[in-house]
């Protein structure tokens, strides 16, 4: 089913001022990076809202170049699941404003990967020289520095403590920053793990499989599951198909051939004597 929807509207409009030392006008490089970090907060936020990899195509349905650069972001409509666009750009217009505003509460919805794409954003403004320095409105919202200071504060972590995580290891990335995701059985939610170079080769031969990994857990408030690990050590478990089965062990087990009430019987009279 379709996620519940507050207000409707599946697109998202931005508008881009380029910087003083260019006139205003928005350099190539800048519009391409504005649509590719916009795109990326619709990803992790239909990720977060849905359970699943995002799946939607986001198109530039319209660009106005000049000074502002004006463009239109639209997801395609999907054929085969339930379409959720409105509510993927509902909760996009709300995470963003709500930064603007100075609300640093953590939305439930959202992870910490989540807020890190929202973070990485708003770093398009974030610029030592101010001639350098381009101006973003995310439809109607002009994001400043204030937008980055709830950011940075909503990232961080509440408490830090060793520990362990178990689930399937997928999404590795070793270009530059060397992480890779668990996702735990008893939640949709993906955990982020960070390692060191010499645990590369366990990283390699763990991924799609089931694996604990043990090392620093970074918690936050109202969450039982860490947000991000700093991985020490990864231990990988059998697959399924070959463990045990009690069928296998029948002929270990042929010598009890003591009914199961007289077990339990006789058990109860040496515990009552």
């Amino acid at each position: 089913m379709p996620l519940n929807i507050v207000q409707a509207g599946e697109e998202i409009t931005f508008s881009l001022i380029g910087a003083k030392r260019d006139g205003g006008y928005v350099r190539v490089s800048e519009l391409s990076e504005c649509f590719d970090r916009i795109q990326e907060c619709l990803r992790e936020t239909e990720r977060c809202l849905t359970g699943k990899a995002s799946h939607l195509t986001y198109l530039m349905k319209s660009l106005k170049v000049g000074s502002p650069a004006v463009g239109v972001i639209e997801a395609k409509k999907p054929r085969r699941v339930p379409d959720n666009r409105a509510a993927i750009a509902q909760e996009f217009r709300k995470t963003v404003s709500g930064l603007q505003r100075g609300d640093r509460r953590r939305n439930p919805l959202l992870d910490h990967h989540a807020y890190s794409a929202y973070r990485k954003l708003g770093e398009i403004i974030h610029k030592t020289d101010e001639r350098a320095r381009p101006s973003l409105i995310l439809d109607g919202t002009v994001v400043t520095h204030e937008y980055l200071v709830s950011a940075d504060k909503v990232l961080e972590f509440e408490e830090s403590a060793l520990g362990s995580i178990s689930g399937r290891m997928d999404k590795l990335d070793v270009h530059g920053k060397n992480t890779f995701a668990i996702f735990p059985p008893t939640t949709t939610h993906q955990v982020w793990c960070s390692f060191e170079d010499d645990l590369l080769p366990k990283v390699l031969a763990s991924v799609t499989k089931t694996v604990t990994v043990y090392g620093m857990m970074h918690y936050v408030a109202d969450r039982f599951m860490p947000m991000t690990v700093e991985a020490h050590d990864i231990e990988p478990h059998e697959p399924e198909e070959k463990l045990p089965r009690l069928t296998a062990m029948a002929g270990r087990l042929s010598h009890l051939t003591e009914d199961s009430l007289k077990i339990v019987g006789r058990l109860r009279d040496e515990w009552e004597e």
